[in-house]
């Protein structure tokens, strides 16, 4: 009995990479900014999907990564209540962004200024002017000293006068 063996050897299928992990404004975004051909015609429903998907962007409890969907959903839309709901939802996201660092101490607020990205440094100067205390003052005095890049330098001046302003006037509103 002669028994047969193949060799063949079948080639794999290669499926095209997919994120670790697929997020809300992955999913809105392959849904409502999937390119169509320029000749393909819009179902005379498709506007009235894409105002119900919106809307139930707006109504989800969203994360600060998703500000840049909305913002590119806010530049294509063109109904003024979708838009104003976007833009309300992306400051909404900016400002709880903003607050989530007011409990924190100098020290911490500190360390977010001494981030290697050149924007994650100005942003933490930027927080750090927002909740900082007089205790940051001789920090940032410091660093202003050392500091080269013209945009970090704007920064801690405004973060100093931040600072000082607040002190200011809570020594008003206390009378001491």
């Amino acid at each position: 009995m002669a028994m047969r063996v193949s060799f063949s050897k079948k080639k794999k299928k290669v499926k095209p990479a997919q994120p670790a992990f697929y997020t809300v404004s992955d999913y809105f975004r392959a849904t409502l900014f999937s390119d169509r051909e320029p000749w393909h015609i819009n179902h005379p429903t498709n506007e009235f999907w894409q105002q119900r998907q919106i809307l139930a962007l707006c109504k989800k409890s969203l994360s600060t990564q998703t500000l840049e969907v909305l913002e590119e959903l806010y530049q294509r839309t063109n109904d003024p209540l979708l838009r104003g709901l976007l833009a309300r939802k992306s400051y909404l996201l900016r400002i709880n962004y903003l607050q989530s660092y007011k409990e924190y101490s100098d020290r911490a607020l500190i360390l977010l200024t001494q981030r290697e990205n050149l924007f994650d440094k100005w942003e933490g100067i930027y927080i750090l002017g927002c909740f900082g205390t007089k205790n940051a003052l001789p920090y940032l005095k410091e660093r202003l000293t050392h500091e080269n890049n013209r945009l970090l330098i704007q920064a801690i001046e405004r973060a100093i006068t931040k600072i000082n302003f607040r002190a200011e006037k809570k020594v008003r509103e206390r009378g001491f």
